[in-house]
């Protein structure tokens, strides 16, 4: 299944792909993450817990299946005004076409929809939106309102209070950087 996750910054987005990845994770399957490099070669985790690192130019030759890939920020490598002529680019629209029927569970962000690539953003099973509560990014978190539409016409919403229960499993100050 593949799940696109979007809403302004500091709205719950990672904390959402996280939380899914630890359930994943506790149901033993294997979890991958494009955690942050720094030029000294040092990962930035963006997950606190066992992950394997891979990134979104290499989903596509790597043997996935029965697993769960998360992609933060993912615009940065699905920008629909690049050109899908880079072999690297055209890839990863390959592999959102072959993901779900490998088994995996592809969780990928983006401030807008309209920034990913349109191959991609046309084919997801579930898009996400969440808010957080209160919108003040400068105040703490008391909860995520989310809002989940179904390929199959079908909404699901909820609210999650207490995040900061969740907040050991992920680094949410992690910035990815595009390479």
């Amino acid at each position: 299944m593949i799940w696109e996750h979007f809403a302004p910054n500091r709205n719950g987005k990672t904390f959402l792909m996280a939380a899914d990845a630890w359930e994943a994770y506790n149901l033993g399957r294997i979890v991958y993450c494009n955690c942050p490099v720094h030029a000294d070669g040092s990962v930035e985790h963006i997950l606190n817990f066992p992950h394997s690192h891979l990134y979104p130019a290499d989903y596509y030759r790597t043997d996935l299946f029965n697993c769960y890939v998360m992609t933060d920020e993912a615009a940065e490598y699905l920008d629909a005004r690049e050109t899908m002529r880079d072999k690297n680019r055209g890839d990863l629209t390959s592999f959102a076409r072959q993901a779900k029927k490998r088994l995996v569970d592809w969780h990928y962000d983006c401030i807008r929809r309209e920034d990913i690539e349109v191959r991609v953003r046309l084919n997801p099973d579930h898009v996400v939106k969440t808010w957080r509560i209160p919108p003040d990014i400068k105040k703490p978190v008391v909860a995520f309102r989310v809002r989940i539409e179904h390929k199959t016409g079908g909404v699901s919403e909820k609210i999650l209070h207490h995040p900061e229960r969740w907040f050991p499993v992920y680094n949410h100050v992690a910035m990815v950087r595009h390479s």
